[in-house]
């Protein structure tokens, strides 16, 4: 393949995956409390994009010399893959041409960016099975019967700041 059409191949390939990550990130904004599906699928992301990458790099050595040291099989490209996404980099599999270097940097730019997505899809989901609704503490007894019997110890008292201190309560 021509350097022309693998970079075709390679832009192409890296706008599927970028749409395949951007729609788990949307599904996982538009679900109310995001869940194990919407992990499940930032995790399928990072494998597909990880496979996507590994099969770049198999077909960057595929017949020609001195692209990428020490990667010759489908599992060395895999391995290159893997080492790239988790920074590990051990440096017995390098890119050495400077087309293969520019995707590497490429998947090293990619990463980051999923990274930070999945940090922020992970946040929003953490926040929102971690939000309640928190009932203000009872003003009246009326309103103390919700907590099952517990009754307040402290009253709510202004520190130096004008904040309130923690309600304590106990059994």
């Amino acid at each position: 393949m021509g350097n022309w059409a693998f970079a075709a191949a390679f832009a192409g390939g890296l706008v599927l995956v970028g749409g395949f990550i951007l729609h788990q990130v949307r599904q996982i904004r538009h679900s109310r409390l995001g869940g194990n599906g919407s992990i499940a699928g930032l995790v399928l992301a990072l494998y597909v994009s990880v496979l996507f990458f590994a099969k770049v790099y198999d077909s960057l050595a595929v017949g020609r010399q001195a692209v990428i040291v020490g990667l010759s099989t489908k599992t060395d490209a895999l391995y290159f893959s893997l080492s790239v996404a988790s920074t590990t980099g051990f440096g017995d599999v390098h890119a050495v041409s400077q087309l293969a270097r520019g995707v590497v940097i490429v998947q090293m730019a990619f990463n980051v960016g999923f990274v930070g997505v999945v940090l922020a899809s992970v946040r929003r989901i953490v926040s929102a099975w971690t939000a309640s609704p928190v009932d203000p503490a009872p003003s009246s007894p009326d309103r103390l019967a919700h907590l099952g019997g517990r009754s307040r110890v402290d009253a709510p008292a202004e520190d130096t700041h004008g904040a309130h201190s923690p309600r304590r309560f106990h059994e």
